[in-house]
């Protein structure tokens, strides 16, 4: 109920708190996936506008390729995992997580990955376009000691809200599914800077 009335109070889908400042989310989206060693939820939140699969249309790649590397973007990745598969409740936070960490003591767990570009250059890419390219960022990989993540379900939307002391990171959010693949999601929770050259 708390975490409904705080995004109502958002123009987005949300919001991430960082020592860089706040940020309004333009993007907020979610997979959950099933694998031979557990099921895992992988949520992208971004104060860039980022679909769920990578594009191949070379004006979507350029358009996304300026959101999630211009200056002041913002992205956060968490990777939370539920030992009944259920992506309901309260989530500890741990470093290097697995999937196959989840126990009967500790059920739900959540990891993140943080990338924020603080400055960047517009270069040319010898005649194939031009793209943003960080020269000062931020990448926090692979954290979590400490946080946690709170979730509920409404309506389809993993409705939430997160604190990782340790980083500083605090946030709300509600997101959407990912609708017909999520590439795009998943490359940036395996390498959060994989978009920025």
């Amino acid at each position: 109920m708390l975490i409904s009335l705080l995004l109502a109070c958002a123009t987005g889908p949300g919001t991430i708190g960082s020592p860089l400042g706040a940020v309004e989310l333009r993007t907020a989206s979610y997979r959950i996936a099933t694998t031979d060693a557990g099921t895992e939820a992988v949520i992208l939140l971004s104060n860039g506008d980022l679909p769920c699969e990578l594009p191949v249309d070379e004006v979507e790649v350029q358009r996304v390729g300026t959101a999630a590397c211009r200056e002041g973007a913002r992205h956060l990745v968490l990777r939370a995992y539920a030992e009944d598969g259920v992506y309901v409740g309260e989530f500890g936070g741990r470093s290097h997580l697995r999937v196959d960490e989840t126990t009967a003591e500790e059920p739900r767990l959540v990891g993140a990955s943080w990338y924020a570009v603080i400055e960047a250059a517009l270069v040319d890419l010898d005649g194939l376009g031009r793209a943003y390219m960080a020269t000062d960022d931020e990448l926090l990989a692979d954290f979590g000691s400490g946080g946690e993540l709170s979730l509920v379900e409404e309506d389809g939307a993993l409705v939430g809200s997160f604190s990782f002391p340790v980083e500083d990171l605090t946030g709300t959010f509600e997101a959407t599914a990912c609708e017909g693949g999520s590439s795009l999601l998943d490359l940036l929770a395996l390498y959060p800077v994989a978009l920025c050259l």
